[in-house]
């Protein structure tokens, strides 16, 4: 990186109509004024694995919530498929598209 870019300023406005705006306006300044740089990059690169973390706790959440019960299957996929009957007209459509 050239040395020209070691100092980037950036900029922020707070529209305190807004009531997300307020709330994060509220955070930052309480924030020492020296450290909200640091608070504020802090902020966005830990919502960077937000998403992964979230959808770990759900994905264990559910498998905790699942691991004492147990599945009894009520008919088989050939029973299933024995007592299902497509009407003609799904038929029709569908055998329409092996036409292409």
């Amino acid at each position: 990186m050239p040395k020209d870019d070691t100092n980037v300023r950036f900029s922020i406005r707070f529209d305190l109509n807004k009531e997300s705006h307020a709330r994060a306006w509220n955070k930052v300044k309480n924030i020492k004024n020296g450290d909200r740089s640091e608070y504020c990059i802090r902020c966005i690169l830990g919502s960077e694995n937000m998403d992964d973390e979230l959808k770990t706790v759900i994905q264990e959440t559910i498998r905790s919530a699942l691991a004492d019960i147990q599945f009894m299957p009520i008919a088989t996929a050939k029973e299933i498929k024995d007592d299902f009957e497509v009407p003609d007209e799904i038929n029709d459509f569908m055998n329409d598209f092996n036409d292409f």
